[in-house]
């Protein structure tokens, strides 16, 4: 999760429920690519343990999760977020101070209306955390259009990606990739979130036994 990322949104805004309907944002590509491929086989061969572990968390607040980001108009594939960032546990924390489902460091969290202190920390909240995460993705949506660039700037923050767009000449982050302007924490971490998106939608095309909720969204929006 990036440092700090500016909002629009006046402080406490992640705690307003929206009072008007809004437009739901298209669904990111999920093809096959080399790059999410590897991704697959890891998750398939190596890290299987993690979507089976994850998804036990997930089935906890599934629902909530869900309803959040139709609310919000985001695509239900980016709950795989939650994933690769915790493994939808709560009192997930980093060793850079990130904390909860969503990971959010402390001035993101701030930014999107969620309060920390030594009492309670809202970022551990699941309900206003996804509330906050929802609003960030949209916001990062809206500002490069795309799904990839949004990604890569929730983990690397919008500075990074808007150097790289200006320096590059290019919009595409696969292309930025290649030519080496992201890290390798940001270049597995956009293909991570989608390769996890393809196995939730299809779990078991890939070795995977995970209960039907899972899979009881097809038709919904942003499945």
């Amino acid at each position: 999760m990036p440092e700090s990322v500016k909002s629009s949104k006046a402080p406490g805004y992640g705690r307003i429920p929206r009072v008007f309907a809004i437009e739901q944002l298209p669904a990111p590509e999920l093809k096959i690519r080399p790059e999410i491929s590897r991704e697959l086989s890891r998750f398939k061969n190596r890290e299987q343990k993690i979507i089976q572990v994850a998804h036990e968390f997930r089935k906890k607040h599934y629902r909530t999760l869900k309803q959040i980001f139709i609310d919000e108009g985001i695509p239900l594939e980016l709950l795989s977020v939650a994933l690769v960032e915790s493994g939808y546990r709560t009192d997930a924390r980093s060793s850079q101070g990130a904390v909860g489902m969503w990971q959010f460091m402390k001035p993101t969290a701030k930014a999107y209306g969620l309060s920390i202190g030594f009492l309670e920390d809202q970022r551990k909240d699941p309900v206003l955390s996804t509330i906050a995460a929802a609003r960030l993705l949209r916001d990062l949506y809206e500002a490069y259009n795309d799904w990839p660039l949004a990604l890569a700037a929730y983990n690397a923050g919008p500075a990074r990606v808007d150097r790289a767009l200006v320096d590059s000449g290019s919009k595409d982050y696969w292309e930025l990739c290649t030519k080496g302007y992201f890290g390798t924490e940001t270049q597995r971490f956009v293909p991570k979130i989608l390769a996890a998106a393809i196995i939730e939608k299809n779990p078991t095309l890939y070795g995977f036994n995970l209960e039907e909720e899972t899979n009881g969204d097809q038709g919904r929006p942003g499945v």
